[in-house]
């Protein structure tokens, strides 16, 4: 008995000996196999029955090929260089497979594949990132390369760019995704003032400086670009017939009228030149002024009055408004004739002349000095 079970655990022995030796690898399976011998680590792919000899060392058990499907990607570190023209893998004069190290390889859709020795999946298989309508992708440029399709245009390691909706962002090895920019909404009494970060020229062709600002008036959407920094939404100011809005600049600059103003210079904006003002970025709002009105027995000095014709302010001088008198003629009648009169409005008193005598006074209300003031009715002598 002690003889037959001896003989069934070496016979049990044999058999584990030989299905370590022998390896079954699936199919899109593969191993890394180490040749003890030259220190060498191999790649065999499936399907397969791989005997194993007393030399070798199966580093990696049968493993799944990477597989990519369609709008997905994955990040390979340690890259093995592939021949330009035939596409093969290089190998040294060892039998090992070059490996690009230290760099990395973004991979999209294609068939199942796997891994060679030196190979590490860096980035897992991940879906592409897809860009909605109205939105953009700021990518920088981590190290210097040609933009391809675009007349293989040099791209410098920190420009940036955006890459604009609808559609799927491929990445790219030398790109980096730094953030997602959204769409801004221009209503029509709206303004965007937005913010140069570096030096460069706007869609509109006009060159940028660092830190320079301005605002973007037109009407809908406005999708940021690249180097363009947004400050804030700027509101238009309604203005009525009653009222004016009190300006200073703050630095020299052209308004959106087309006048040019000069730092310190003040001005008011009225409803004959528009109904929204939107302030400009070297505007402030000193005030929201409204209109002054004067009763026929008041009066206004003002100081450092506004002179139309220079657009200046003649300042140390005053000037005094009041309200004009105003001439209206009246026709009286008499008891035998028509005489005319003269109504010379004075304050709140209308004084008839006629015939170089003054004939009789009436008190009217301001708002009627342009009516029928009084009637003649002295008779002739």
């Amino acid at each position: 008995m002690a003889t037959t079970g001896s003989a069934r655990k070496e016979r049990k022995r044999t058999v584990e000996e030989a299905d370590d030796e022998l390896i079954r690898i699936p199919a899109y399976h593969y191993i890394h196999v180490l040749d003890l011998n030259a220190n060498v680590t191999r790649l065999v792919t499936g399907p397969l029955k791989y005997v194993r000899q007393e030399n070798e060392e199966v580093v990696a058990a049968p493993q799944a090929m990477v597989t990519v499907p369609p709008d997905c990607y994955c990040l390979v570190l340690n890259p093995a260089i592939r021949d330009p023209d035939s596409g093969e893998v290089v190998q040294d004069r060892h039998g090992m497979v070059k490996l690009s190290h230290g760099d990395r390889q973004v991979r999209f859709c294609q068939e199942p594949f796997p891994l060679y020795p030196g190979e590490e999946l860096l980035h897992s298989v991940t879906p592409l990132t897809m860009i909605s309508p109205q939105s953009a992708l700021r990518v920088r440029a981590v190290s210097d390369f040609r933009r391809a399709g675009d007349g293989q245009q040099p791209v410098a390691a920190g420009d940036e760019w955006m890459v604009r909706g609808p559609g799927l962002y491929r990445p790219r090895k030398e790109q980096q995704v730094v953030d997602t920019v959204h769409a801004i909404v221009i209503d029509s009494h709206q303004a965007v003032r937005v913010k140069a970060s570096r030096d460069f020229t706007d869609r509109k062709g006009e060159r940028r400086l660092t830190g320079s600002e301005w605002l973007v008036r037109d009407a809908g959407a406005f999708l940021p670009d690249a180097y363009e920094q947004v400050v804030e939404v700027v509101d238009g100011v309604h203005i009525n017939e009653n009222s004016a809005l009190h300006m200073r600049a703050i630095h020299d600059g052209t308004d959106a009228y087309g006048k040019e103003r000069k730092s310190g210079d003040e001005w008011i904006i009225t409803r004959e030149l528009t109904s929204f003002h939107i302030k400009d970025v070297f505007e402030e709002l000193v005030k929201q002024a409204s209109v002054i009105t004067l009763l026929s027995t008041q009066y206004a000095v003002i100081e450092d009055p506004f002179d139309e014709e220079t657009s200046q302010s003649r300042l140390g001088q005053k000037t005094l408004v009041k309200v004009a008198s105003v001439a209206a003629w009246s026709w009286g009648f008499g008891w035998n004739r028509v005489c005319v009169c003269v109504c010379v409005f004075v304050g709140r008193v209308i004084v008839c002349v006629s015939g170089g005598r003054v004939m009789h006074t009436c008190v009217c209300p301001i708002s009627d000095f342009v009516s029928f003031f009084g009637v003649t009715t002295e008779n002739d002598p």
